[in-house]
């Protein structure tokens, strides 16, 4: 069989059934063979896939396996085309925008015999315009296989470091290749997260857009957010989760309304919203909850040690917020941190360009009211810490106890407290502030 197909007649099948499978038009510049055994197939090295772009897919080496059958008559019709080492360059721009690396071709629809499609040890690189860092996909094995216009993908890949296993669905991808919408499922599991979509979608001026149900737990969001580039505020916490809610996918942002929300034992309900803004991750949103407990989370910036005999004299760390911007709307029935109580509260949590700002409207304390705001600023050369509080007809001795370990006065009052301090690191002294008391 070898000596009756000439190369050319090898190489145009392949060409044929590479373009049908990706919808790409190939280059072939390594040697081509077809190998009867152990199966029939065609052997082909140094392949790159031209999709019009200066840095378009390559692959290391193709194996195409051929239906046997037809052989016996002369005709070579494939099987199944693996693609070993096949190397993707997606960028995108910073509004999230498609440049290159990811061809989409309506024609594959069109085939009445579409190949199956597989990949072997193959890898992409994610990169967006204007940021220094590259999102690597490695040990990508995966299967694509053709149904019509319907393409399901099954495989498995690592990224940042953790092995990962999924499956996708497209219903349409002629229409999804027209801009116009297509059914979609995907299914992901990692070792710190489950992720499960279904919804609609669509690729419209080079942007992707969708919307539909979510879901997702897992052991620990801390490691799963950084499995897509994303860091989190607080060097504690951020432990096992999970997230139910419809969400609304467009470019560098996503919208999650209707969220139902358990994080590190706390539940909430509301809507949040994120979205990238050059090398920044900015979060929004708006929570309710019955009891939030947020002792495991460390504040930037404590009073007093751990003891609650002095001043905590730790520095303030706050390079969590060099790269994230934070605005939330908290309110609960009951807030904990750590031996303090407060109830019914209404909290807004603010952070941008290294300023974090924390303010509680009327809330109740301790038989009593509070009301009062937080300022640090990291920003300047040096930090300063601002704190305004108003707590009204309160039980002094719990109060105080949750507030600074002190025990030793009994009855009710009102404590006006303004704190004001600048430095490097830490107050290093005691800080001299103004006190009002007042006891019946």
């Amino acid at each position: 069989m070898p000596y009756l197909v000439s190369e050319q007649q090898i190489r145009s099948v392949a060409s044929r059934a590479i373009q049908s499978a990706t919808g790409v038009t190939p280059r072939i510049d390594g040697p081509v063979r077809l190998a009867l055994l152990p199966r029939p197939a065609i052997q082909v090295q140094e392949i790159s896939l031209n999709d019009g772009s200066n840095n378009g897919p390559a692959v290391g080496a193709l194996q195409a396996s051929l239906q046997f059958w037809p052989l016996l008559f002369g005709e070579i019709r494939v099987a199944t085309l693996t693609l070993d080492r096949l190397r993707l360059a997606i960028e995108l721009s910073p509004e999230g925008k498609l440049i290159g690396g990811l061809p989409i071709n309506p024609a594959i629809a069109d085939e009445d015999e579409v190949p199956e499609l597989r990949v072997a040890n193959g890898s992409v690189l994610l990169r967006v315009q204007g940021r220094d860092r590259v999102e690597i996909i490695s040990g990508v094995n995966a299967s694509l296989n053709w149904a019509g216009a319907s393409l399901t993908t099954t495989g498995s890949f690592t990224i940042g470091n953790k092995l990962a296993n999924g499956t996708l669905m497209i219903a349409d991808t002629a229409a999804l290749a027209k801009g116009q919408r297509s059914a979609l499922r995907i299914r992901l599991e990692a070792e710190p997260v489950r992720l499960a979509y279904e919804g609609g979608i669509t690729f419209r001026d080079s942007s992707l857009q969708g919307e539909g149900s979510l879901s997702a737990d897992g052991r620990s969001l801390r490691e799963a957010l950084a499995l897509f580039g994303i860091s989190v505020p607080s060097p504690t916490g951020f432990g096992r989760f999970s997230v139910k809610s419809t969400v609304s996918l467009r470019p560098i942002a996503l919208t999650f309304t209707n969220l139902s929300l358990e994080l590190d034992g706390n539940r909430a309900d509301g809507g949040l919203n994120w979205k990238r803004d050059g090398n920044r991750s900015i979060l929004q949103g708006t929570l309710a909850s019955e009891t939030v407990d947020l002792s495991i989370y460390q504040i930037p910036f404590r009073l007093t040690a751990t003891a609650a005999r002095e001043w905590d004299r730790r520095a303030v760390q706050t390079s969590a917020f060099e790269s994230f911007d934070l605005d939330l709307r908290l309110s609960c029935g009951k807030l904990l941190i750590g031996k303090i109580e407060i109830g019914n509260a209404a909290i807004t949590l603010a952070a941008r360009s290294r300023l974090f700002t924390a303010s509680i409207s009327e809330a109740q304390f301790y038989g009593g009211t509070m009301r009062g705001n937080a300022a640090w600023n990291a920003a300047e050369a040096t930090p300063s810490l601002k704190i305004d509080a108003n707590l009204g007809n309160f039980d002094f001795e719990r109060g105080l106890g949750g507030l600074a370990g002190f025990r030793r006065l009994e009855g009710k009052g009102s404590l006006t407290i303004a704190v004001t301090s600048r430095g490097r690191a830490r107050m290093r002294s005691l800080p001299r502030f103004p006190g009002k008391f007042s006891l019946p």
